[in-house]
């Protein structure tokens, strides 16, 4: 819910015990009855529900939601004091400032405190001084930070960004969006959507700044005059000071070549592979077959393979030059795809340290998507339902049922034989499924009565049953891997720590003990929680070791009533892993299997209130079947 300066004004003049009269509310912040009314009941439309009551006493904030406009009121003062201050150069009177935000001195100065951890993430610094307050750091820090700020506030889609249109004033987004994109395919070179919003909001920036004559200044760059990117960024300027009647200096243009570093590549419609560097291409092409052979993803990903190394050059490029391809995706992916997600942190730190660079969450979230392909591809063969089929032989009849069965069914079923009478059944010892032409007498194994001519019906009946028997298979298999990976020595209830680091300690050093792993798996486990957070949804924790190495998989259980602080978070249910060389194909099913029992939070309320191990496994033995 976004509030208007005056809505925030007259918020303020309310509270939730006795009722303030309209006229008074109008009176003390010069505005008429009717325009305090109309805001009142636009605020109660647009939270969809009454946040405001009305009666012949006056106006009253509804009790429940008094604490929800104070944390609205308190990040919104925050962003609007960021907003004011760092898009200007000069200090604030602190008196004049509260004025201006409808909120009291001390309110300010709380504001301005909250503010300073953010404001120093950007190499920047709130002074406060004679009752004054100013921002002091340099041009492209602040760029960086309205950079960062525009991107949170239109939600990186360009078709929002006419809401951020007051930080670009006197600027035509959409012509600015058409000179960059029609320069950057002149020269054969594509930009991604996923970099789109990103690049173009970087770039208005810098000419919003440069028109207000906030000059880059000294900016020290390792651009190359002879590279694409900076002959691309210097015609880009040359048409934009031609078409706006301003010049834009050479460390200017070099900062934008900045920005278009890493984020523009060559395009490959001739489908020829193209490397500006085939030393660095060759490390990444290791890189990527030695992550996908440590988690055996044993599929063909070379129709993958030269995009993928594409994207890996050029974030390598834009972590050199501290740029990043802001995106939403990294959150969604982590939750709803975690092993794809732990493949990507795995190549990630693989990365890091081959290159020698720091590689943030939101491109992590962008080599998932490329593994998630990869992975996509490689359904494993080993879930399929071993069919027995039933038919006459009448007309090559069984020639027909195959042919169509692999084509509906190919990824599904394994075909054992095909037999022409129900006797032999009986030979079959092994078999998950009878599709059969003619009625079984006794049937006691799942089975599908089909026409002979395999109709739509008939595809439609066998999908389903298909579907059922391998949900079933994944399930007995699932519970059975899993159960032999508990072990009470490793099973914890409300031990309470400080944070993640010493839970992760505490948990790591039993897992040593019991002599499953060697002393520098806590480090592994600190190294890979470190690189990006294992938290799921602010409720439970799955930390484990970058290194597959352990002497058998097991899962070190700690559950906590109280909740244990986890990286901003409190988490109540904590499954540390240990997994064996042998069982990391299985570490795909383990990890998703352990976060999709855990998101359904009736379960985890259960689990994490289990008065024993007992009591967990029989839970987890019920919650399995």
């Amino acid at each position: 819910m976004e509030l208007t300066k005056r809505q925030i004004s007259i918020i303020q003049k309310l509270n939730s015990e006795i009722p303030t009269p309209g006229q008074l509310i109008a009176t003390t912040l010069h505005l008429s009855l009717r325009t305090v009314q109309s805001e009142i009941r636009a605020m109660n439309q647009l939270s969809k529900k009454a946040l405001i009551l009305s009666s012949n006493r006056g106006y009253q904030l509804v009790k429940n939601n008094t604490l929800t406009f104070e944390e609205h009121l308190e990040n919104d003062n925050e962003t609007l004091v960021f907003k004011m201050i760092i898009l200007n150069d000069f200090s604030y009177n602190i008196d004049d400032l509260a004025d201006e935000l409808y909120i009291s001195t001390s309110t300010l100065n709380a504001t301005l405190n909250n503010l300073r951890n953010s404001i120093s993430s950007y190499n920047l610094a709130l002074v406060k001084k004679n009752n004054t307050v100013s921002l002091v750091g340099d041009e492209l820090s602040r760029r960086k930070a309205i950079h960062s700020l525009i991107i949170k506030e239109i939600n990186l889609s360009f078709d929002n960004i006419e809401n951020a249109s007051n930080y670009f004033k006197n600027l035509n987004i959409n012509r600015v969006k058409s000179i960059i994109l029609e320069t950057i395919h002149k020269y054969n070179y594509i930009l991604e959507s996923c970099y789109e919003t990103n690049l173009i909001v970087n770039i208005l920036v810098a000419l919003s700044r440069i028109r207000e004559k906030f000059s880059i200044g000294n900016f020290t760059s390792s651009i190359d005059k002879d590279s694409t990117e900076y002959k691309i960024a210097s015609e880009i300027c040359n048409q934009l000071s031609n078409h706006w009647y301003f010049s834009i200096e050479e460390n200017d243009i070099l900062y934008i070549s900045m920005l278009l570093t890493g984020q523009i590549k060559k395009d490959l419609s001739s489908s020829k592979l193209f490397f500006e560097d085939n030393l660095v291409s060759n490390k990444i092409i290791s890189l990527i077959h030695n992550t996908l052979d440590y988690y055996m993803i044993t599929i063909d990903y070379n129709q993958f393979l030269a995009n993928f190394t594409l994207h890996i050059s050029a974030l390598i490029k834009r972590a050199q030059t501290k740029q990043y391809a802001a995106n939403l995706i990294a959150s969604s992916i982590k939750e709803t795809s975690p092993f794809t997600y732990d493949v990507a942190v795995h190549l990630a730190k693989e990365i890091e340290d081959s290159f020698q660079i720091k590689i943030i969450d939101e491109e992590i979230g962008l080599l998932s998507i490329y593994i998630g392909f990869i992975i996509e591809q490689s359904s494993s063969t080993e879930e399929l339902v071993k069919t027995l089929v039933l038919c006459s032989d009448y007309h090559r009849m069984s020639e027909h049922l195959i042919a169509r069965m692999n084509q509906y069914f190919g990824t599904k079923v394994k075909i054992i034989n095909f037999i022409f009478n129900s006797s032999e059944i009986a030979l079959y010892k092994d078999i998950d499924l009878i599709i059969t032409t003619v009625p079984l007498p006794i049937p006691t194994i799942p089975h599908v009565l089909i026409s002979p001519f395999f109709s739509d019906i008939d595809i439609t009946q066998t999908e389903n049953k298909l579907n059922t028997l391998l949900m079933e298979k994944k399930k007995i298999k699932y519970k059975k891997m899993m159960l032999n990976f508990f072990n009470e020595k490793l099973f914890f209830k409300n031990i309470d720590f400080i944070n993640s680091v010493d839970a992760i300690k505490f948990l790591s050093q039993q897992v040593i003990n019991e002599g499953i792993c060697d002393s520098s798996f806590t480090d592994s486990v600190l190294k890979r929680e470190s690189t990006s957070s294992t938290c799921f949804f602010n409720l439970f924790a799955v930390p484990h070791a970058i290194e597959l190495n352990a002497k058998k998989t097991q899962i070190c259980v700690l559950l906590n009533e109280n909740g244990i602080p986890w990286n901003g978070s409190s988490v109540n249910c904590v499954f540390l892993i240990a997994v064996c060389k042998e069982d990391r194909k299985d570490f795909m099913k383990i990890y998703t299997g352990i976060i999709q029992v855990l998101c359904n939070t009736d379960i985890l309320h259960q689990i994490i209130h289990v008065p024993s191990f007992m009591d967990f496994i029989n839970m987890f033995n019920t919650m399995s079947n």
